[in-house]
C-alpha cells in the first residue's frame, strides 16, 4: 500500500526513471485491463512487489481495485504456504506423517505452476508484449 500512494505521489514519469522504460507499456496494460492485469503482475514473478508497487499507483489505479486484486492473487499463494506449514509443523510432530507433507509441497507446488501457467496464457492471449 505504501508503494502504490509513493507512485502515485510520484507520478508516472519520476517512475518510469527509476524503474525503467517499460513502465509506460505495464501502466497502459494496468489502465486497461485494472484488476486482471495487476493480478498477473503479482502472480508472474516479473518484478518484485514494491516496484509492482510503484508502477500500479504512477499508473493511476485507484487504491480499491490494487487492493482487491492484490488480495485475490495472493490468496491461492497464502493458503497453499498455510497447508504446507500445517504439514510441515504436524511431521515434526509426528514422523509417519511425512506423507502429509510430501503431499502438501506438491499440492504447493500444482498451484503455483497453474497459476504461471494461467498467468502467462491471459497475458499472451492478450497481446502483451512491450513496445
Amino acid at each position: 500500500a505504501l508503494a502504490h500512494g509513493l507512485g502515485r505521489a510520484l507520478g508516472r514519469e519520476r517512475v518510469a526513471k527509476l524503474a525503467g522504460r517499460r513502465v509506460a507499456w505495464v501502466g497502459r496494460r494496468l489502465v486497461r485491463h485494472g484488476g486482471l492485469a495487476i493480478a498477473l503482475l503479482h502472480l508472474v514473478p516479473v518484478a518484485s512487489f514494491a516496484v509492482a508497487n510503484l508502477v500500479i499507483g504512477a499508473s493511476r489505479v485507484r487504491f480499491v481495485v490494487f487492493a482487491a486484486a492484490t488480495t485475490l492473487a495472493m490468496l491461492p499463494i497464502a493458503a497453499a504456504l498455510a497447508l504446507l506449514g500445517d504439514r510441515l509443523a504436524e511431521t515434526a510432530r509426528d514422523p509417519t506423517a511425512t506423507p502429509n507433507a510430501v503431499g502438501a509441497i506438491g499440492l504447493a507446488m500444482a498451484l503455483a505452476l497453474i497459476a504461471t501457467s494461467l498467468a502467462r496464457r491471459v497475458a499472451r492471449a492478450s497481446g502483451a508484449r512491450p513496445r
